[in-house]
């Protein structure tokens, strides 16, 4: 993997990436994935890590990540690399048709 939270690989294959971001006050890690077959080896965690200490060293104070609570692996994931369950807001959304 990259040091700065980039695409792990494995026999040069991209096999988990992250994608985070911030807006001067509170980073968000907007999309994690791995591939399947590289799951469970802890690369999920280490993507994180390397997220929130990038998004960290801009000098943002808070982390965040939304996931939908069916979605229980990556609760568990995001749970074992210390982010806590914390519902202070409301989410609102605006679709443009209902099967979106």
């Amino acid at each position: 993997g990259e040091p700065d939270g980039g695409p792990t690989s494995a026999e040069g294959r991209i096999v988990g990436v992250v994608l985070g971001t911030h807006d001067g006050r509170k980073g968000w890690i907007n999309r994690l994935a791995v591939h399947p077959d590289q799951q469970r080896q802890g690369l999920a965690v280490g993507l994180i890590a390397a997220c929130d200490a990038a998004i960290r060293a801009c000098g943002i104070g808070i982390v965040a990540a939304l996931v939908e609570p069916k979605n229980e692996s990556s609760l568990r994931v995001f749970r074992r690399a210390g982010y806590v369950d914390d519902a202070p807001v409301v989410y609102l959304r605006k679709l443009d048709h209902p099967d979106i």
